[in-house]
């Protein structure tokens, strides 16, 4: 009997460390914060890569995402939530939530996608050594692509010479796109009128005075809002057959008639594959800001007949892709 109460207490004992041993460890979590309403091209980009770097949602990562949906004044509570629930890697997609996480987030690795200049914006003090918390992948190298795409725009349709730029008030590095917009336009003499749109419910309004100014192109210069609501622009465009140039490729695939730009989606894996080193142990202080070295130019041919506008053949084999 002495021999089986033994038994019995060594397994009462031993039985809880036998239990823990045999616990899974904690899965990481990535928190991703992105100012589209819902998933899409960019989030299954971001996966995917996130898979070929060896993290499996579900098997050995947790991914957690918040859609902002143009609810800019709403970023800093969502980065200071999950600061307190000190999840391992947070990705901020876009201007907004890039600052807001460089203002509220202290101790956490966050990956920033998708801006502007990092330095200019104040995100980090050099591309090289970020030093800090925050390290990430950028949208435009300078700010003379804004000016690019002007005289993109005005090669393919020679006649425009009054031209609305849409661009976004909480787009910290959007004045100083416009300023090199600026600068383009008074070379090639074309008249261009900026135009904020800073929320959803803003695109009514700028529609209007466009239409008022009479603008005969349009030019949208970047901001969260107008990339990730461009249908409606492209739906404004398409009703007054206004010729218009935008900074990603989905404008071009979802009807708008050019782009030129680095590819969101390849900065979305590149965001990714950031994000497997840090889960695997590397600090974002450690990892230089990437740059795009590659911009495309996308033209939508049938948009242009639809538009009535005869995109001369030289700038078409230009293009790197061309939709018909």
């Amino acid at each position: 009997m002495r021999l089986i109460g033994f038994v019995l207490t060594a397994s009462l004992v031993l039985s809880p460390t036998a239990v823990d041993a045999q616990q899974p460890a904690k899965m990481p979590t990535v928190a991703v914060i992105s100012p589209a309403s819902g998933t899409g091209p960019l989030m299954e980009a971001f996966n995917r890569a996130l898979r070929e770097a060896g993290y499996v949602e579900g098997k050995n990562v947790i991914v957690t995402r918040h859609y902002m949906a143009g609810r800019e004044d709403q970023y800093d509570q969502v980065m200071a939530q999950l600061e307190q629930q000190k999840v391992d890697v947070i990705v901020a997609n876009g201007p907004p939530s890039a600052l807001a996480a460089r203002r509220v987030v202290k101790s956490l690795p966050v990956v920033f996608s998708g801006v502007g200049d990092p330095i200019v914006i104040g995100l980090v003090p050099s591309l090289a050594k970020p030093g800090g918390n925050l390290t990430g992948v950028a949208f435009d190298a300078t700010p003379e692509i804004a000016g690019k795409r002007l005289e993109l725009l005005k090669e393919a349709v020679t006649t425009v010479s009054r031209v609305a730029a849409v661009w976004s008030s909480p787009d910290p590095v959007g004045l100083s796109l416009f300023r090199q917009i600026e600068q383009t336009a008074q070379r090639r003499r074309i008249k261009v009128i900026p135009y904020d749109v800073r929320v959803p419910d803003d695109f009514d309004r700028v529609f209007s005075e466009i239409l008022r100014e009479r603008a005969n192109g349009l030019l949208v210069v970047g901001g969260p809002v107008n990339v990730v609501y461009h249908k409606r622009i492209i739906a404004f465009t398409a009703a007054h057959k206004l010729p218009s140039i935008s900074i990603a490729r989905g404008y071009v695939d979802d009807g708008g008639l050019m782009s030129y730009g680095p590819s969101f989606e390849a900065i979305m894996a590149h965001t990714a594959v950031y994000v497997a080193r840090i889960l695997k142990g590397a600090k974002p202080a450690d990892l230089p800001v990437e740059q795009p070295t590659k911009f495309e130019l996308f033209i939508n041919r049938k948009t242009a007949n639809a538009l009535g506008i005869a995109i001369p053949e030289s700038f078409l084999l230009r293009a790197d892709k061309v939709i018909e």
